[in-house]
């Protein structure tokens, strides 16, 4: 299958018509056509249903597309490593969910850049099954989540790297009990199980969402309760903006590190940078006053 190909349906894809994509990528709307017309004849389904409105991806485009950009993704990887200056002996790919960036992921890079100066690095955030994709595909090579990956195969191994306390906060000083403005934040399978057996919730809860971060600027601008890491809410409960609802219950929230056991043996950091993040969070864990 020829690459530029599949950058084409991904062009049109995100362009919306064949003219714009023939803009994007310099050169004309017959060309645009042909490469397009060429993809589905090899792959024997039509992608794209096209209109005077436009293009739209049929139902087998829709299921292509996700492949398509993995095979950019992994190819565009490879060369970079392939291409790698005399300045880099290595590279490493991390994958970080959402909530994680912000302190272990971060704190992460500086260990690795510290300990392996001449190792290339680059970071990916997204959720918990996009980052088991990547893991499978090879886009990355570590991933830093709540939800372990079992379903990897035998060339990962997946290994605890902390443990979250997520508590029950709100903008004001209340006992606990599902309130009209309490905020779901969806911290991951376990979570989920837990909080559906303390809270059995006859009407969907108003508001979710999958990020902390972003659930915490809500309640903040708007008001509200929300269960939320208390590494990130510990400073706005000292200085009572966020106050801890009383007799709610707390849950333990694991943060699992999965990587790839064959580019291990290429990095002699990966084992300290692991003690240093966790060295390093521990210190912080323990300069939060306990709850």
């Amino acid at each position: 299958m020829n690459l530029v190909m599949v950058k084409t349906f991904l062009e049109v894809m995100d362009a919306g018509n064949f003219n714009k994509a023939a803009t994007r990528l310099h050169v004309t709307q017959s060309t645009v056509t042909m490469r397009i017309n060429a993809l589905e004849e090899l792959l024997g389904q039509q992608l794209m249903i096209r209109s005077k409105s436009g293009a739209e991806l049929t139902s087998a485009g829709f299921k292509f597309k996700r492949y398509a950009q993995t095979l950019v993704q992994v190819w565009d990887q490879a060369r970079q490593e392939v291409e790698l200056t005399k300045n880099f002996q290595s590279t490493c790919n991390i994958g970080c969910h959402f909530d994680l960036w912000d302190g272990a992921g971060q704190e992460w890079f500086h260990f690795i850049k510290k300990l392996s100066p001449t190792t290339a690095l680059s970071s990916w955030c997204s959720d918990h099954t996009e980052l088991n994709r990547w893991l499978n595909s090879g886009m990355i090579d570590i991933s830093i989540a709540f939800d372990t990956q079992l379903d990897i195969n035998s060339s990962y191994e997946t290994q605890p790297l902390f443990t979250d306390k997520i508590v029950k906060v709100s903008t004001t000083d209340i006992e606990d009990g599902m309130d009209a403005y309490y905020i779901y934040i969806d911290h991951g399978n376990n979570f989920r199980r837990e909080h559906a057996i303390d809270y059995p919730m006859d009407e969907t809860t108003a508001i979710t969402m999958g990020n902390s971060q972003w659930g915490l600027n809500y309640i903040l601008r708007n008001g509200g309760s929300a269960y939320l890491p208390y590494r990130m809410v510990s400073d706005l409960i000292t200085e009572n903006r966020l106050f801890l609802v009383r007799n709610a219950k707390q849950y333990s929230h694991t943060c699992y590190v999965s990587y790839n056991l064959h580019a291990v043996k290429n990095w002699p950091w990966f084992e300290a940078s692991i003690k240093c993040l966790q060295t390093q969070l521990l210190e912080s864990y323990q300069q939060i006053v306990s709850v």
